[in-house]
């Protein structure tokens, strides 16, 4: 296939922009896996934001509720906090996999 017919070797297209109903799931399960991973992590709301350069903790707060999603240039900056792999984080914030599953080498605690 020439990828001209909206099909490809990989399997049908998504849309590039999910649709309102996908976006808000996509939000809901990236915030509930990010106040997961920061309380696995042992990490308060301010010691993941501040580094980041929030000024308040109501953006994250929002993101952890699914109410916002995360900004794009944030994606890396959260993945590192987060001690998760930056691509994977990547695509399962942008909705390209449904689950993130961190590495055994990742899983470590601040009292590690």
């Amino acid at each position: 296939m020439d990828g001209m017919d909206g099909g490809s070797i990989s399997g049908p297209k998504r849309p590039l922009i999910p649709k309102p109903r996908e976006r808000q799931a996509i939000r809901r399960r990236v915030g509930a896996f990010i106040r997961a991973r920061r309380k696995e992590l042992g990490l308060t709301l301010g010691e993941v934001v501040r580094p980041m350069g929030y000024t308040n903790l109501a953006s994250a707060w929002k993101i952890e509720k699914g109410l916002e999603g995360l900004p794009a240039k944030r994606v890396y900056a959260w993945a590192d906090i987060l001690q998760v792999p930056r691509d994977a984080f990547f695509r399962f914030v942008m909705g390209e996999t449904e689950r993130m599953d961190v590495p055994k080498s990742a899983a470590k605690t601040k009292d590690s």
